[in-house]
This record gives structure tokens, C-alpha cells and sequence, in this order.
């Protein structure tokens, strides 16, 4: 699995998912809720690059009943125009009331109470969706099955009840949020982490410019953004990177520096009291 990755999520795609193949991404993350997958299709086809060829293409599945999930398979892989995922996902492990039953993404609903509404039924049987992913599998249209947005306690109970265990969970992970405990978890029980938005941050301050990372990068002669996508890796979690500005996009791919031990350890300290 390529250790950086392009996310789509968000925004007109076509573009940006062009520029980065043309700078060396060869791992490309789209969603079909995210509404977008054609153009990331049209992008892919126009390169001349397939999964055959080098690239790999993951898209996670909105939690859906056992029959809907080949259905949404077979949307997106019409949209991406080939006939096989090499990663499959299921986004979350709730089932919104947004996601109606024909299939189609619509708004995603809030209660009155301002609370995100949800079928709870699906929810708290996520297994029967990973079941039918499972089948996916063994007719050759993914080869490899993960979650998205999986606890620790949810990753244990899927263990526990499937028959192909999942290769990857792709998590929110970044210098705020370090998820010291479920990177642990997960390389005890061979899945492969993947931090979603590596760059943001959970506290009210800008991640990339803190002292410390500025400092670091001073010192390492990169960019703010690089010495944390470059200590993410360094602790054996995925990239996924979003940006726009051709130049941005090209710098997030340049990991193959080695951050200072000095600055390995600045960090690590730094994050060692984070939630």
C-alpha cells in the first residue's frame, strides 16, 4: 500500500486528482457519498493509469443493508470506470437516514436536538454490511476489505464475527490527535492505520504553525506540513492528503526525508499529553 495518498473528499476533483497522478500519487481515496467519483473516473482514465498498472484506488461504503451493498459497489466502479476495487471500506459503522434506500446520497439529516439521526437497527448490526463486503471478495470485484472510523471496541466485535478480518481502518489522526492507543491496537492485530486529515488540528491553533513543528522544519530545511506527514509515517500510519494548489500536492508527496531523532522526540513529547 503506497504511504501517501490523495483524498478527494470535498469540491471539484477532476483537476487535482490529474496534477497528482502527474507528480507520482499512485493511491487514490474517493468516496461515493462524497458525490464525486465520476470525475476522479474521467481523471484516471484520461492518465492512462489503471490499478493493473500501479494504481490503487480505495472507496469506502456508507453502512448499508446486505442486498444495497453490491448495488453501491457497482455504482461506484461504473463512476471510477473499471471493473474491481483494490480497497474497499465501510465509512462508518452507523447507517445515516440521509442515505435512503434507492441508494442515491442526499443531505445528511440533524434532529431537532441537533443530534446526527441514524438507523439504529443497521447501526448496531454493522456486521451483516461487512458480511455482504465479504462476498465482494470472492467474486474478485475488491480485492481487499478495511473499515473507516472504527473504535477499538467496534474493531474487536468485527474480529470477532468475520471471516476476512480487515486489512485497514482509516481514522482521523494528526499532531493533535495522536491516537497513541489504537495505532498500538491495530499493529498488535495486523491492521494497517490510515489518518484521514494527517494536516488538521483538534485544538484552536494552527497545527503547522506551532513552534515546534516550525522549528523542526527549520531545522530539517522542509515544510511545516512535511515534518508531520513525516512523523505520521515514521509511526507506520497511511497519509491521506488533500489540497488544491499544484505545489502543495507535489510537496505533501515528498516524504523520503528523515526527520531529525531530535525532532522525532520534540514531537512525540509534545503529543504524549494529547487526548
Amino acid at each position: 500500500l503506497p504511504l501517501a495518498s490523495l483524498r478527494t473528499w470535498q469540491g471539484e476533483v477532476g483537476n487535482t486528482v490529474k496534477v497528482a497522478l502527474e507528480a507520482g500519487y499512485r493511491h487514490i481515496d474517493c468516496a461515493w457519498i462524497y458525490q464525486n467519483e465520476h470525475e476522479i473516473g474521467a481523471a484516471i482514465n484520461d492518465s492512462g493509469l489503471w490499478s493493473g498498472k500501479g494504481l490503487l484506488q480505495t472507496s469506502p461504503l456508507t453502512d448499508q443493508p446486505y442486498q444495497k451493498v453490491q448495488l453501491n459497489l457497482d455504482m461506484t466502479l461504473e463512476s471510477l470506470k473499471t471493473d474491481y476495487l483494490d480497497l474497499y471500506l465501510m465509512h462508518w459503522s452507523v447507517k445515516p437516514f440521509g442515505v435512503p434506500e434507492d441508494g442515491i446520497p442526499s443531505a445528511q439529516p440533524w434532529g431537532k436536538d441537533g443530534n446526527f439521526l441514524i438507523d439504529p437497527s443497521l447501526t448496531l448490526d454493522f456486521v451483516t454490511t461487512w458480511r455482504a463486503m465479504e462476498t465482494l471478495v470472492s467474486k474478485g470485484k475488491v480485492r481487499a476489505i478495511g473499515v473507516s472510523n472504527f473504535s477499538i471496541g467496534r474493531c474487536k466485535h468485527l474480529l470477532r464475527n468475520c471471516r476476512i478480518k480487515p486489512v485497514v481502518n482509516q481514522v482521523g489522526v494528526n499532531w493533535t490527535w495522536p491516537q497513541h492507543e489504537l495505532l498500538e491496537w491495530s499493529k498488535a492485530n495486523n491492521i494497517l492505520v490510515e489518518a484521514n486529515s494527517p494536516l488538521r488540528s483538534n485544538k484552536n491553533e494552527l497545527p503547522l504553525s506551532n513552534a515546534a513543528i516550525m522549528g523542526v522544519a527549520a531545522a530539517s530545511n522542509v515544510e511545516p506540513a512535511q515534518v508531520v506527514l513525516g512523523w505520521l509515517l515514521k509511526r507506520g500510519v497511511v497519509v491521506l492528503t488533500k489540497s488544491v494548489p499544484p505545489s502543495r500536492i507535489q510537496s505533501n508527496l515528498r516524504h523520503e526525508f528523515r526527520l531529525a531523532q531530535a525532532g522525532i522526540i520534540l514531537i512525540c513529547i509534545w503529543t504524549t499529553d494529547s487526548p
